[in-house]
């Protein structure tokens, strides 16, 4: 066996890499004198000789045919083990001035960890060579050679900008994006996520729809300023329904973060306020919650409305009963908030006697309804009619399967069969106006009653003198 060749791939430098390199789609590339593929980098189509452009690390850009242009092999199994016999490829150089390439060869014979293998097309050509300098045939095809288009999409001057700082070299950022281009640091899917370096997550942007639309390339032109497509006329018109979409997206997801940027700032600059407010908490009867919110949240709209009033929050503590949170600048305006918003259910006891009640609520509840509005409360009734209304909105909902809340705090019926009990629901500083009211109100009932009375039994006393 003749001398082993141990050899390393030829690292990239910083002054290797160029603006043509760097929007370039990376490819193997055949060359027409040793048949053997190098790395290139495809940037551009010539029309009229129909000839791909390709930059090399090593060497001037030179104009190729389509179809010796083929996909990058992918990445060798580490539990890959040729056998004899095995059609692989290997590294090798025609000179020593230039790069290691791939060459097709046949493995003739394994010893250990070397490989004698022979040069397909050179027969008398052999050489042995370790484990590191060989992998598996790269079966891709070639690009076919039909109908190859070129076609340049305009682009706004943010995303020409974009992709202009993205090709500073000088910025390791971008090395390395270019250096390892399936770094996990790009890797961030097809519409990106990649807060620190938009430039790369656009690039592998570029990269996945020339893969699902098999492109042969999309990447920005330096020159033109403009994407640049190279592909058969679908794959191309494929692409730029693609990129629209995933651009107008991504657009679209930039404006929606940044507008959750907007609403995070208001929210920490309320919060903050509201660290510094004076807060009053007061309980209540789970039942009065929808007096303390109001029709539609009518009742802690009014509230808000103060003065220094920032903040209120109603909630259950448990199944019986509610708080309320009132957050202002001052005591006075939290005091304020408080009397709106402040319910209480109270009761008043007024004489059994029907008529008296007939003449307290008068017609269609009129004079009822005139205590309520002068005495500012939201509701006076008897316990008697509260419960028929809770039983008939029990009978409606229960036909519908749905638990109503119920509107008021029950209570036992006065132990004096002569007496009733009103019910009184509404700021708790207005219920004890309210019972004066009714009293003073039942007390002008009865004198007129009674005024009435004595009128009749004069008119008969009279008529019987007579």
């Amino acid at each position: 066996w003749h001398q082993v060749q141990q050899k390393k791939k030829k690292p990239y430098s910083q002054n290797s890499i160029n603006n043509k390199m760097f929007f370039g789609s990376r490819y193997e590339v055949k060359c027409d004198e040793t048949f053997a593929y190098y790395e290139g980098y495809v940037f551009d189509f010539d029309e009229k000789e129909q000839k791909l452009r390709v930059a090399y690390p090593w060497k001037s850009d030179q104009l190729v045919p389509v179809n010796y242009v083929r996909p990058l092999a992918p990445a060798v199994d580490p539990n890959w083990k040729p056998k004899q016999g095995d059609h692989v490829e290997c590294q090798a150089k025609a000179e020593e001035s230039e790069p290691y390439g791939w060459w097709d060869c046949t493995i003739k014979t394994v010893r250990d960890n070397l490989y004698l293998i022979t040069y397909e097309g050179w027969d008398n050509h052999h050489e042995v060579l370790q484990h590191n300098m060989l992998r598996p045939y790269n079966d891709q095809e070639p690009f076919e050679d039909e109908e190859i288009v070129r076609e340049l999409l305009p682009l706004k001057s943010d995303k020409i900008q974009e992709f202009k700082s993205s090709a500073d070299l000088s910025n390791q950022s971008s090395l390395q994006s270019f250096m390892n281009p399936t770094s996990s640091t790009i890797m961030s899917g097809l519409f990106g996520n990649d807060k620190e370096n938009k430039s790369a997550t656009t690039m592998e942007q570029l990269r996945r729809i020339t893969k699902q639309t098999n492109l042969i390339h999309l990447n920005f032109s330096p020159e033109q300023e403009k994407l640049l497509l190279i592909g058969t006329k679908k794959q191309v018109s494929d692409a730029k329904m693609l990129i629209n979409f995933v651009w107008n997206l991504r657009e679209s997801y930039r404006k929606k973060e940044e507008q959750v940027k907007q609403d995070e700032k208001l929210k920490q600059k309320e919060y903050d306020e509201l660290k510094k407010c004076v807060s009053v908490r007061f309980k209540f009867h789970v039942a009065l919650t929808k007096y303390v919110i109001g029709t539609k949240g009518e009742n802690i709209q009014n509230a808000k409305k103060l003065e220094g009033v920032k903040h209120i929050n109603v909630r259950n503590l448990n199944e019986t009963e509610s708080e309320c949170l009132i957050l202002a600048t001052d005591q006075e305006g939290a005091n304020d908030a408080r009397a709106i918003l402040e319910m209480e259910q109270g009761s008043e006891l007024i004489p059994a006697d029907p008529n008296l009640r007939k003449e307290l609520i008068g017609r269609d509840g009129h004079n009822i309804q005139q205590l309520e509005k002068r005495s500012h409360v939201i509701k006076i009734c008897t316990l008697d009619h509260l419960r028929y209304i809770q039983q008939s909105s029990q009978s409606y909902y229960n036909r519908n399967n749905y638990q109503p809340s119920q509107s008021f705090i029950d209570e036992e019926e006065s132990t004096d069969n002569n007496l009733i009990k009103l019910i009184i629901i509404g700021p708790k500083e207005k219920v004890p106006f309210a019972k004066m009211l009714i009293k003073s109100q039942v007390a002008l009932i009865q004198e007129k009653f009674a005024l009435l009375e004595r009128s009749k039994q004069a008119r008969k006393d009279y008529h019987g003198d007579d």
